[in-house]
């Protein structure tokens, strides 16, 4: 397998070469790497193991290294149609029909525990709508909701969990229910979990309407509660007013409190992956209804990034032990 991901990583580091300056074999390998995260979010290595999960469905598909290049090109800068057409040598069309293609066969590849929302919109008009695929990948372990469990303490909080907004153009005919008071302007909500213990997303569920779905009542009525364990909490912010949750009120000495911190600062240094991403860090420009497949296909390549160390949040908690405490002074609270 390591002889195979070499052979993949010259591969694209070559194919980058052809359409892109820079990329000279007699570069230092230190620089390429930066010009090809420069280009693409992800590097030669990442890349790689992408295509390794990619390559028996997009080849069935006609579809080729280059296009998962033009889609990761694409995510990274949020180029225009004809800037990505004189930089690829392909119509706007041709680009067009590819990205959709390999940006589909990302968000099903089943890495992520994902849940679609609701946009109260015909469901057949767009393919992000689809459940995700459950088929089991040879290379790692399939990150569903079960590997929250990954850790042995005896405590029943295994994740953390928070809200996440993206900017968007403004829907017509105008609605509050896009209204996001973190932007104070149009956006859609995502809900993502974090497993404690690995780092790994293990929970992402949208997009929905921030108007209409505050962080509360996302996790309640839209599938997280559910999924929960009988006494099982997880950690959030202060919003996440419930029984279910773990917020800094409920912090019973420093030890808890400093542990809780480390855990939010370590879900907020995930999310800010995403923003290496400039499709979903900049105003989303298409559709609304397109942004599921996007951002989905995001947490897709972020996840893999993290199972194969190829990308991590710039925080861990993995050295600090969780408070012998728990669950004993975080009981539920009384309403």
């Amino acid at each position: 397998m390591n002889n195979r991901l070499e052979e993949e990583v010259i591969m694209f580091l070559r194919m980058a070469g052809d359409y892109l300056f820079g990329f000279d074999p007699s570069t230092a390998p230190d620089r390429l790497y930066f010009r090809f995260i420069t280009h693409f979010a992800v590097n030669p290595h990442h890349c790689a193991w992408l295509w390794l999960l990619l390559e028996d469905k997009l080849l069935t598909m006609n579809a080729s290294r280059v296009h998962l290049l033009w889609a990761l090109n694409l995510l990274k800068t949020d180029d225009t149609e004809p800037r990505m057409k004189g930089r690829w040598g392909c119509d706007e069309k041709t680009f067009r029909k590819w990205l959709y293609i390999v940006l589909d066969a990302i968000a099903d590849l089943g890495l992520v525990r994902r849940k679609n929302g609701r946009h109260e919109m015909d469901a057949s008009s767009s393919k992000q709508q689809r459940q995700c695929s459950n088929k089991v990948l040879s290379s790692f372990e399939q990150t569903q909701w079960e590997n929250r469990y990954a850790t042995n303490s005896h405590c029943n909080v295994y994740i953390t969990v928070d809200g996440t907004d993206f900017k968007i153009k403004e829907p017509r005919p105008f609605s509050p229910a896009w209204y996001s008071h973190k932007f104070n302007g149009p956006a859609v909500r995502y809900e993502v979990g974090i497993c404690i213990a690995t780092g790994w997303i293990v929970w992402f569920n949208g997009p929905y309407k921030p108007g209409d779905y505050p962080d509360l009542k996302l996790a309640q009525e839209c599938g997280l509660h559910e999924c929960l364990d009988e006494d099982e909490r997880y950690i959030a912010d202060g919003t996440y007013t419930c029984n279910q949750a773990l917020i800094p009120h409920d912090i019973a000495n420093h030890y808890e409190s400093v542990y809780m911190q480390w855990c939010r600062t370590r879900h907020e240094a995930t999310n800010k992956l995403f923003k290496l991403f400039k499709v979903v860090c900049n105003k989303f420009e298409r559709s609304p209804f397109k942004h599921g497949l996007f951002v989905h296909a995001i947490a897709q390549i972020v996840q893999l990034g993290i199972m194969t160390g190829q990308m991590g949040a710039s925080f861990d908690v993995h050295d600090f032990q969780q408070p012998p405490s728990w669950p004993g002074t975080w009981e539920y609270r009384v309403e």
